[in-house]
């Protein structure tokens, strides 16, 4: 006796018509397949918009040749005599409101060395650290420091061979009063 799910390989093949479709079943086939074309050309078109606001934001950044300072960064906050500096950019807002000058170098000194020489610099200076870096890191660690209207983010990342890569971001914030005057 044979299951009855079976099929049997003698048998007469199945030639009856195939079952045609209603009209209405292409018509919402069609009107999906035009609505993924359309999502997908809106997707695109967002996106080359997006990729205009990167290219924007990306003309705002004033970058400068290896081992130049640029002209807006406080010289002050360079503690170490001699640094080569590897990077050295500045960050114009878009809404016109502040630049914020950058400089990244590899530093001779030790990170505790850094740490310790910054920490001595903030608190002679009349700055006071918000975030405390770590001289005990293995990676990356940093300052955040504000005097009056004057923000300084120095971040120290401990190379592979024991190098230390430092980078100073300066800003000037400007209060509500300086802006309409």
């Amino acid at each position: 006796m044979r299951p009855k799910n079976s099929t049997n390989i003698n048998s007469a093949p199945n030639n009856a018509p195939a079952e045609k479709h209603s009209p209405m079943g292409l018509i919402i086939f069609l009107i999906i397949v035009i609505l993924i074309v359309l999502g997908f050309f809106f997707f695109m078109g967002s996106g080359e918009e997006q990729r205009t606001q990167i290219n924007d934001d990306l003309e705002r950044v004033t970058p400068r040749e290896e081992g130049a300072v640029v002209a807006n960064f406080p010289q002050e906050l360079l503690l170490e005599q001699n640094q080569t500096v590897s990077q050295s950019y500045s960050i114009n807002y878009i809404d016109g409101s502040a630049q914020q000058p950058v400089v990244t170098y590899t530093s001779a000194w030790l990170l505790a060395d850094n740490v310790r020489q910054f920490r001595n610099y903030f608190e002679s200076n009349g700055w006071t650290v918000e975030v405390d870096a770590d001289p005990e890191s293995t990676g990356v660690t940093s300052f955040y420091a504000v005097r009056g209207e004057e923000q300084t983010n120095i971040t120290f990342n401990v190379q592979h061979d024991g190098s230390v890569q430092v980078t100073v971001a300066y800003l000037t914030t400007q209060t509500q009063t300086q802006e309409t005057e």
